[in-house]
């Protein structure tokens, strides 16, 4: 998986578990805050209405034997939708037609259970408790009491069971922890208790799925939004990455120069940075080290050319003529080729030593090795030998041929002027010459050219021997 992926992935993953975390805390969050409003609602109602009967009849008992709280609690309704303005309710017709809706059967389970049973017919289709107009109104859901309150006199014994005490009854010590006083002009007469679970009633369930779509559209819109801002976030945060990466592979062809932009001073500004001067510092080593290879390569070239050249003639040394013209050996067998070597001395070369000074002899070998570099063709290998001596080799060259090379070369040297560096000096040189190929190596060829280089020193010198 790319790096772009990742972080998109990332980005997505974290938003939508987000998104889900916020929705699911604001669920709990409202249904709690729903519940405590409901039930607060209903506790304020059912505390009224105990307080209303308490005061009516002077205390419970009185209250009791004078009439049910439930029948006390319908009558109270009644007169409390006079007071509003509304129709008294009947209980065969709650909500006659055209009418705005009285009190809801939910609203009175809400105090007391007791009264929802009274004033709530029997539903035949069901065979449960309901308020057929709550019925219609909820989509024909049920009717469920939505709290159950336990009623206790100033002594803690039970006034109301709400069907789970028996009246009479003292509530044990541990039981008492979470009672509300009831309070009459400043005295406690009672308690009371909260006991069940929340039924909502319709208006309350269409209100809370009203809720809930408005929750699952909100999570439904941020989620879109977090998609969105994933794809984009993410290309624009794996976009540095994608230009180090192609930046990287670049200097990894050989292109050293690469700049990436920096567009941010985070941790990736950083790392874009710290690559610029990376690819600054390569580029600055790689040029330096191309000038020193360079040097070193002509320091080499220099220590091969002192190698293989004669310090004085400058011409190729002994060891490197060796080398080559055993090379052109073979190739002129493998090929059928004709080679021609040659050997030559400077004549009275010791003479023009003694007689003239070392000095002057080491420019006639100068000389003489210049004239043989000027005569010679590119691919003839020229050496000195070893003192006044000189040697050459003629690839794919006849020995007549070879033999017409020789005798320029001899009457280069013998016209060369000599008297540049001594009035008196004059300078020849006697050759050698053999192309027999059959003798079977180039050191007999060598040893027959020798041979005819001292015929001609014994035939009056200055001459080119090659029969």
């Amino acid at each position: 998986m790319s790096l772009r992926a990742k972080l998109v992935v990332a980005l997505l993953l974290g938003s939508l578990l987000s998104i889900a975390l916020v929705g699911v805390v604001a669920h709990i969050l409202l249904m709690q805050r729903f519940d405590d409003i409901v039930m607060g609602d209903a506790s304020r109602n059912f505390r009224g209405d105990v307080v209303s009967y308490y005061r009516t009849y002077g205390s419970f008992e009185a209250a009791l034997r004078a009439e049910p709280f439930s029948s006390f609690v319908r009558r109270r309704r009644v007169a409390l939708n006079v007071v509003a303005g509304r129709e008294p309710i009947d209980i065969a017709n709650p909500d006659p037609p055209g009418e705005p809706p009285s009190l809801s059967i939910h609203e009175l389970a809400r105090q007391d259970p007791e009264a929802a049973v009274a004033l709530a017919p029997i539903t035949p289709a069901t065979g449960t408790t309901g308020d057929p107009n709550e019925a219609n109104r909820s989509g024909g859901r049920p009717f469920h009491p939505p709290f159950h309150f336990l009623l206790l006199d100033a002594d803690f014994r039970v006034v109301l069971g709400a069907g789970t005490h028996k009246p009479g009854v003292t509530i044990p010590p541990q039981d008492r922890t979470h009672l509300m006083p009831i309070r009459v002009d400043g005295a406690r007469i009672g308690y009371a208790s909260l006991d069940g679970v929340i039924h909502y009633s319709g208006p309350d369930i269409d209100y809370l799925k009203a809720i809930r779509q408005a929750l699952l559209f909100g999570c439904g819109a941020a989620t879109l939004l977090a998609l969105g801002l994933g794809f984009l976030m993410g290309n624009r945060l794996s976009d540095p990455i994608r230009q180090l990466i192609a930046a990287a592979g670049a200097i990894e062809q050989g292109k050293l120069h690469q700049r990436v932009k920096i567009r941010s001073g985070d941790e990736v500004g950083t790392l874009a940075h710290a690559f610029n001067r990376m690819s600054d510092e390569l580029e600055r080593n790689h040029r330096e080290m191309q000038v020193l290879n360079q040097t070193i390569q002509q320091q080499a070239d220099r220590l091969k050319e002192t190698s293989i050249r004669d310090a004085l003639t400058q011409l190729y040394n002994r060891r490197h003529f060796d080398e080559q013209a055993t090379t052109l050996f073979g190739q002129a067998n493998h090929h059928d080729q004709s080679l021609a070597v040659m050997v030559g001395d400077i004549d009275f070369f010791k003479t023009i030593n003694d007689r003239f000074s070392h000095a002057t002899g080491d420019a006639v070998l100068r000389q003489i090795g210049e004239i043989l570099r000027i005569n010679t063709r590119p691919g003839d290998i020229i050496a000195r030998y070893g003192g006044e001596e000189f040697v050459a080799a003629f690839p794919e060259t006849a020995i007549d041929h070879a033999a017409s090379l020789c005798e320029r070369l001899r009457q280069a040297i013998e016209t060369s002027p000599w008297h540049t560096i001594h009035p008196d000096l004059r300078v020849t040189i006697s050759i050698g010459l053999d192309g027999n190929r059959t003798l079977g190596t180039l050191e007999a060829m060598l040893h027959a050219a020798d041979q005819r280089l001292y015929r001609a020193k014994r035939s009056g010198r200055n001459r080119v021997c090659f029969t």
